[in-house]
């Protein structure tokens, strides 16, 4: 009888460590915890959330788009984030993801815009405006095509940060005596190196700003 005991008691020390491996919740991505909900001890639904965690390196806005604009929406679309801290600087954007499903109640999708690049100041929170450019008209950011770099399928062209020459991979679109069109990878706060084949990628820099006006008749 004592063996038997014994034995039933080692099974049911089984079946609980079995159940505390269950407990462990592990994100996804490394981020910085915003908000805890439940503490541990408290019993949770299976669809429940127990804390909010902000992606360490990826800040972006989720904007909830009504279903009937959709059409209008595709992934990889410029945008403009203004928030409200920080109403006179614009953050170029672009869209990351669209939602794979609609809130039936409200008939909204939830659209992620990304800012092409890092900004500093942006916090978890904020409130801001998304405005998305549904059309590129007017709106072109162009440098000159003798700046652009081809290897292979992937193009790119060299900036200027914090006095550094770095390479930044670029989508680029129509091109024409005018310049290049600068779809992805770049702002127009981005310094371009119009002679790439006279520095190097990683060595130090001086910008010297001067201007480039474009010429030709040619519209790219």
């Amino acid at each position: 009888l004592a063996r038997q005991r014994a034995e039933e008691a080692r099974q049911a020390v089984e079946v609980a460590r079995a159940r505390l491996e269950t407990t462990a919740v592990r994100a996804p991505f490394a981020g910085t915890v915003l908000e805890i909900y439940e503490r541990p001890g408290d019993f949770v639904g299976a669809a429940q959330p127990i804390l909010r965690i902000a992606q360490a390196g990826i800040p972006e806005a989720v904007v909830q788009v009504d279903e009937r604009d959709l059409a209008e929406i595709r992934e990889g679309q410029p945008a403009v984030i203004i928030t409200d801290a920080f109403p006179e600087r614009e953050i170029e954007a672009f869209v990351a993801q669209i939602g794979a499903r609609t809130d039936p109640q409200r008939g909204v999708v939830d659209v992620r815009v990304r800012p092409e690049e890092p900004v500093p100041w942006l916090r978890s929170g904020m409130t801001a405006d998304v405005t998305f450019i549904l059309s590129d008209a007017g709106r072109q950011l162009l440098i000159p095509t003798t700046a652009v770099v081809r290897r292979g399928d992937r193009t790119s062209v060299l900036v200027i940060i914090d006095n550094r020459v770095r390479r930044r991979t670029v989508t680029l679109g129509a091109g024409g005596t005018r310049g290049t069109v600068v779809l992805r990878g770049l702002t127009t706060e981005s310094l371009v190196v119009r002679e790439p084949t006279a520095v190097q990628v990683g060595q130090r820099a001086r910008p010297n700003l001067t201007p480039w006006e474009t010429t030709g008749e040619d519209e790219p």
